[in-house]
């Protein structure tokens, strides 16, 4: 067998080596010994012990080997490279395994990470030289609301129970039954995929359609009939609208939904549906009324980082790794922790109770939106951070515009200098932006609180 082909199969995505091969010593090593031979005309190989030589701080290597990367590639050799294989993924999972093992990244290991993907990923670009950005003139948008939470309305909830089969669990749908709870209203969580024979005679059914019966769209459809007959509303959960495959699965069942609900605003048009289903994008509600408050910022005296990035690095984010490194490689650099969805061994309340924990422990929640797409959308950390009354610093989006107002209610950001500004700004004087955080957090309890939510929801029926 070639040896390039035990770096990476033939025709295949995946690159063979683990990411200790980058991060680990004695993993660098045994990449030298076995695929030394290779480095100089195999840009793969180059590549991993490029980065090998970053995270070693061997800078001197590194930047000898990112000139003879850039001289020695034949030109379309890195676009195809990224286009071809798993690099990017393999990039982040060392990236989050690095943070896993208590490690963070210095100043000059960011610095030559930055460089390495300015150099050779194109989508760093989006990142490292945004396009000239003129904010749209967005206003806010002005939801209805039932007068008052109706008591003893009544929800189904069919949802997944983690994010994926070996992860922790996931807390949506006890996020969805805690604020229903607090705000009066009754609930019931089924997980479709183990109880489809199970279901909840309601006022308003909530359904997790994109990841219920994934397998088979028959099962599927027979599922919602089914809900469809126990429930006055039935209502399409959108968590990702962004992600492929929404408009096929409304063209599949829009005839038994009344409502899809989607926290991305430019997709509904101007009768107020997407894809011709009546839709709502109010934010889905936070919940957990008793763990939030217990972790709510109340001061700028209290404890804590002035601004810190909490959360996750994935393919459907990855535009986040180039924040991260560019952002660490400023003047000012944020605090950065890095999560993932990996099992946990706690309960959901007791999980989502820890993720508060860290999210809340910071002044200020820097927040990245983007996804793999080059789509922003609203993500939970939005609501998250103004129901722990943080200061919210966050990645400049049009589909923020209809709920909240930049300068007025959080800090947007454009381009990492803009940040480092900010952070610049929060380090010299935390109390510097008293007046947004307060605004913040005062907008979203009015309007986007459990109670709100609910008094919305209502206004389907």
């Amino acid at each position: 067998m070639f040896l390039k082909y035990q770096l990476r199969k033939p025709f295949s995505r995946k690159i063979r080596v683990g990411t200790e091969a980058i991060i680990d010593a004695e993993g660098r090593r045994g990449f030298t010994d076995k695929f030394g031979p290779l480095v100089a005309g195999d840009p793969l190989a180059g590549v991993i012990s490029t980065l090998g030589a970053i995270y070693d701080g061997d800078g001197d290597t590194a930047d000898a080997l990112m000139d003879h990367l850039a001289a020695a590639a034949p030109e379309g050799s890195f676009p195809k490279l990224f286009g071809t294989s798993d690099l990017r993924k393999f990039m982040m999972a060392a990236l989050r395994e690095y943070y896993a093992g208590g490690k963070t990244l210095d100043g000059p290991t960011a610095a030559r990470l930055k460089a390495f993907s300015a150099s050779f990923d194109p989508e760093s670009r989006h990142v490292f030289e945004p396009p000239a950005y003129r904010d749209k003139d967005v206003p806010l948008h002005r939801f209805d609301y039932a007068p008052k939470a109706p008591k003893g309305l009544s929800v189904g909830i069919y949802f997944r129970s983690k994010f994926y089969p070996t992860s922790r669990p996931h807390d949506l749908a006890y996020r969805f039954q805690t604020a229903f709870a607090g705000a009066g209203a009754l609930s019931e969580i089924v997980e479709p995929d183990k109880e489809p024979d199970r279901f909840i005679k309601c006022d308003i059914a909530l359904i997790d359609d994109p990841h219920i019966f994934r397998k088979s769209a028959d099962d599927k459809r027979r599922f919602i009939k089914q809900a469809r007959r126990h429930a006055k509303c039935l209502v399409m959960i959108e968590m990702d609208p962004w992600a492929p495959g929404r408009r096929e699965r409304l063209a599949a069942n829009r005839d038994l939904y009344d409502v899809v609900w989607a926290m991305m605003p430019s997709l509904i048009d101007a009768d107020g549906m997407i894809d011709g289903l009546k839709a709502s994008c109010m934010l889905f509600p936070v919940g957990a009324p008793d763990i939030f408050r217990r972790h709510r910022r109340t001061s700028p005296e209290m404890p804590g980082e002035d601004i810190k990035f909490c959360g996750g690095i994935e393919e459907y984010n990855f535009y986040r790794y180039f924040w991260i490194v560019g952002a660490l490689a400023g003047k000012h650099p944020p605090t950065i922790e890095v999560t993932n969805h990996g099992v946990d061994g706690l309960s959901v309340a007791d999980s989502l109770g820890h993720y508060v924990k860290r999210l809340g422990s910071s002044h200020a929640c820097l927040n990245f939106i983007r996804r793999a797409t080059g789509e922003t959308s609203m993500v939970g950390r939005t609501s998250d951070a103004l129901c722990l009354e943080q200061l919210l610093v966050q990645e400049a989006s049009t589909e923020v515009r209809p709920y909240l107002m930049p300068g007025e209610h959080f800090l947007q950001f454009r381009t990492l200098d803009e940040l480092d500004d900010i952070c610049a700004r929060l380090n010299a004087d935390k109390r510097v932006f008293e007046d947004i955080r307060h605004a913040g957090a005062s907008y979203f309890d009015a309007h986007y609180s459990d109670d709100a939510v609910l008094r919305h929801m209502a206004t389907w029926c």
